[in-house]
């Protein structure tokens, strides 16, 4: 029912060819839009209203239904397929190129799975006037899994390709590298590199505006950059996409959710203050687990030699030190979500506040079981920064972070935006060599309710208030 759902969904994006689907039942004709500025967006003709009316009309007759397909990509050219849409992966030399796998797939209703041989695939096809999928990025417009082949030895790479030479210095790449739009629905990445993506807006590696589920599984996100936010892995907003017409129901549509799983994202930048490895925008939920590291975003560090106080990058050519390493952005009046389960997240660095984990407005911080440490952040949160919201830190390590206050962690105590006041619960956790002017271990602002529970203290420093914690403004503090 869901796969015959998702082939009329008005959301499954232009580059099907219309000709192989004027019979299906409930089929929407739309038409490719060329955008307009430097983003790369597709719109849609169809209202998302209609989609109630039309999963009746694929439930009552029976969509035409392709069965899932295996794509074996073997040349790591750029070129496009032959004849998208005839089932067949095949460019116009005779193989089998990762952007005509995408296209077939796109083409074919239902998820499919795509397999890599080793080796490295960069773009080469520049976005010239217009965005669409043969050109630029990667354009995902239906489920699909993408994969290095099993059975093989040697890496996969997707790299971002060699800039123009009109790009931006900091461009390491010829664009982002994947646009997974509304109607993809679940897309998997598993065992590949990610890597020299570059986008003027959002999103260096990975643009996510899918409604189902993004799911990276053993891949490693790297030296990619956003110029606003989300150098690595930018998990979008609707509102901010460029639709035709605004959807009549917008405000009802899921938020999606990320799975990151024994993955590592490292390098990455952003110069917009959010997300320089991974970004939330809003109402989406970002899971990490299962021994993913967030690493050195953007690069290692070292103190300035014309200040000791403050630290600058060890290689000058690694992305400039601006956002946080994981970000909950609460655009739009949500409250966005970021667990981090039996994980790492360790030596990143920002100009401002928490160089590990920032969270603003009413959103949700859960790390359990898990290590921040060496982080270091100019203002508010080494490792954590929290505005308000709710914020749980269970069984985990805070360590040898620094900060101008809450060296290790920083609760803001922002008041909701319906009153409330946010909580802030540490337990079961060991906090300790944080460095702060202000609460080394943990700073507690405005109207924070923190709790903490059988956690120790230690060895964390302060040079001016509380090395291990400072509570200040209206803010309540309970130990147990």
């Amino acid at each position: 029912m869901e796969r015959a759902r998702r082939a009329q969904m008005p959301g499954r994006w232009p580059w099907r060819r219309p000709a192989q689907d004027h019979h299906q039942p409930g089929f929407i004709p739309i038409t490719p839009i060329r955008k307009t500025g430097s983003e790369k967006r597709h719109r849609l003709r169809a209202f998302l209203a209609v989609l109630p009316a039309v999963f009746v009309v694929g439930t009552l007759l029976g969509s035409a239904q392709a069965a899932p397909v295996t794509f074996v990509v073997n040349s790591t050219a750029d070129a496009v397929d032959a004849n998208v849409g005839d089932g067949v992966c095949k460019a116009s030399a005779g193989d089998c190129t990762l952007r005509a796998a995408i296209q077939e797939a796109n083409a074919n209703p239902g998820s499919d799975v795509i397999h890599l041989l080793p080796g490295t695939y960069a773009i080469a096809i520049a976005p010239v006037n217009e965005n669409a999928a043969n050109v630029g990025d990667f354009e995902i417009l239906d489920p699909v899994t993408i994969e290095k082949a099993p059975g093989y030895l040697g890496g996969v790479i997707v790299d971002g390709g060699t800039p123009l030479p009109s790009s931006p210095v900091v461009a390491r790449g010829l664009d982002r590298l994947f646009e997974i739009h509304p109607g993809a629905g679940d897309v998997t990445f598993k065992n590949i590199t990610l890597q020299n993506g570059f986008s003027p807006e959002e999103g260096g590696a990975i643009q996510n505006w899918s409604l189902g589920k993004l799911t990276l599984d053993g891949v490693t996100v790297k030296d990619s950059y956003a110029e606003k936010a989300g150098g690595g892995l930018n998990h979008a907003d609707l509102n901010d996409y460029a639709w035709t017409t605004e959807p009549p129901n917008l405000a009802l549509l899921p938020d999606g959710r990320v799975e990151i799983k024994r993955s590592t994202f490292t390098g990455n930048g952003s110069a917009g203050g959010s997300g320089a490895a991974i970004n939330n925008v809003s109402g989406g939920t970002i899971t990490i687990s299962d021994g993913s590291v967030i690493t050195l975003n953007p690069g290692p560090i070292m103190p300035d030699p014309l200040d000791p106080e403050e630290f600058v990058l060890v290689d000058p050519s690694d992305y400039p030190i601006a956002a946080s390493a994981i970000a909950n952005q609460a655009r739009w009046g949500k409250a966005g979500t970021i667990r981090i389960n039996h994980s790492t997240i360790s030596l990143n660095a920002a100009e401002g506040s928490g160089a590990g984990i920032f969270s603003e407005g009413d959103s949700i911080v859960e790390i359990t079981n898990s290590t921040v440490t060496q982080n270091r952040a100019t203002a508010g949160g080494g490792g954590l920064y929290t505005g308000g919201g709710k914020v749980t830190v269970s069984g985990s390590t805070i360590s040898k972070n620094k900060a101008a206050n809450g060296g290790g962690l920083y609760s803001g105590g922002h008041v909701s935006q319906h009153g409330l006041r946010g909580t802030f619960t540490v337990k079961d956790s060991q906090v300790f060599e944080n460095t702060a002017e202000n609460g080394g271990g943990l700073f507690n602002d405005g109207d924070a309710q923190l709790s903490v529970t059988n956690t120790t203290f230690r060895k964390n420093h302060s040079s001016d208030h509380g090395a291990a914690i400072s509570s200040e403004g209206r803010a309540s503090m309970t130990l147990t």
